[in-house]
């Protein structure tokens, strides 16, 4: 998949629904962004996810999700041949997230 046709399909999935499909925050474009070179992604931009991790044998069939920078970053730590189903990784991404918060909290 070219740069371009990840960017309209991006764009398209975001403009039907603009929230990331694992934790549901809204997210940004990164269009809409002015991120200079070396500036960190904000973990809300948007981002184009594959349903199926890159050992499963579907993943040729480009099945794709919007997802927010931050569950895009943790999904990819997390795959693995064994999480392969979309709500496998929902619930894996969710529980690290709740953590994550967790521990924000606990430093303030």
């Amino acid at each position: 998949m070219t740069s371009k046709s990840i960017k309209k399909k991006r764009n398209s999935l975001w403009q039907g629904d603009p929230h990331c499909r694992y934790c549901g925050v809204l997210t940004v474009p990164v269009e809409q962004l002015s991120l200079k070179p070396g500036d960190p992604c904000p973990m809300n931009m948007a981002t184009l996810d594959h349903v199926f991790s890159i050992n499963h044998p579907f993943r040729d069939r480009e099945i794709y999700v919007l997802a927010c920078h931050e569950c895009n970053s943790i999904k990819s730590l997390l795959e693995s041949q064994d999480l392969t189903l979309l709500e496998q990784k929902e619930k894996a991404i969710k529980k690290v997230m709740i953590i994550n918060r967790m521990i924000e909290f606990e430093k303030e």
